[in-house]
């Protein structure tokens, strides 16, 4: 069904657009399981660290995120952030694209509260 709407959403673009910016250190979050077919074709994200948000809010292979710096968090627009996101980082940038966004964050400091 989705390949014959004209406003089916855009994650080829946005996973494009994380792959060619992301440094390998970073960890890519995504949501939805629509996402899975562009992201596990896209080559620029293949050595980097990628995981599902039901993945990280289950604690499975992604591990605790607090040990990197910058996550890029690629969501369908009517998503939430994950709580260990919203509480432990910053938003730096974001980009939309049609029903898809993608948000960069920086780990706060320690002792820092935003």
């Amino acid at each position: 069904r989705a390949f014959a709407r004209n406003d089916k959403p855009q994650w080829r673009e946005a996973v494009a657009w994380v792959a060619e910016r992301a440094a390998a250190e970073d960890l890519v979050l995504v949501s939805g399981r629509e996402s899975v077919y562009y992201v596990e074709r896209e080559d620029g994200l293949r050595s980097r660290a990628v995981c599902f948000q039901s993945q990280a809010e289950a604690g499975d292979r992604c591990g605790p995120m607090a040990d990197r710096i910058r996550v890029w968090y690629l969501q369908q627009l009517h998503w939430e952030v994950p709580a260990p996101l919203a509480q432990g980082y910053v938003e730096r940038e974001r980009k939309e694209f049609s029903q898809v966004a993608v948000v960069l964050f920086d780990r706060v400091p320690p002792g820092l509260d935003m």
